[in-house]
């Protein structure tokens, strides 16, 4: 049989052991003051059984504090708990920078060699699966397209590898895009409806 990983040495074995656990974790972050258990279940998309269940864990690791008596509770992080100041905070930071760093990776690779770069699809709905690509809409200035093509095939190489993402572009020239737009086609209306640009240069002026 299996042994169990000591605490003391594996704390993460113990704290994160479930994904209800990383969710009431993620939804403490932001709350100095605390949350009621309903409230958390709300915020973390768990029922509230297994956010319960999560939190009696925790507590039972002094990982959060219940606050508070009888019907009118509240739970918070512990943040003199060394595991939570020095691993779980930083660790949130972390996640919260990754998709930061990535949009701007894109930006700092396609500023001035795009007139446009707008993410869409999943990833611009916050729906996203590890298995996603993330959709990228290019607009080559004249002549480039084969040249920004070439660069957003280096990127995607970077992002799977830095990132474990894989990038889906779709490369088209200023009158391929309004020649899109005329057609009403649908991607384009769902790009347009959804998307969010990176560089100065917006993707609805291009169609105006």
């Amino acid at each position: 049989m299996r042994r169990r990983a000591s605490y003391l040495k594996r704390p993460l074995n113990w704290v994160l052991a479930v994904s209800s656990h990383v969710a009431v974790l993620r939804v403490l972050k932001d709350s100095p003051h605390g949350m009621s258990g309903r409230a958390i279940a709300r915020e973390a998309g768990f029922t509230h059984q297994a956010v319960r269940e999560a939190i009696a864990k925790l507590e039972e690791m002094r990982i959060v504090q219940r606050l508070g008596s009888g019907k009118v509770q509240l739970i918070r992080l512990n943040r003199d708990h060394a595991v939570v100041r020095d691993v779980i905070l930083p660790m949130f930071r972390a996640e919260q920078q990754a998709m930061a760093k990535l949009r701007d990776s894109i930006r700092q690779e396609f500023a001035g060699k795009a007139r446009a770069a707008t993410i869409f699809g999943s990833v611009a709905r916050g729906e996203e699966e590890p298995a996603s690509d993330l959709d990228l809409l290019l607009v080559a200035p004249s002549g480039g397209k084969g040249k920004l093509s070439d660069l957003a095939s280096e990127l995607g190489q970077r992002a799977l590898s830095e990132y474990g993402v894989r990038l889906a572009p779709i490369v088209l020239t200023v009158p391929e895009l309004k020649e899109r737009a005329k057609r009403s086609e649908p991607l384009l209306a769902n790009i347009i409806a959804e998307g969010f640009d990176l560089l100065d240069g917006r993707l609805g002026d291009l169609l105006r």
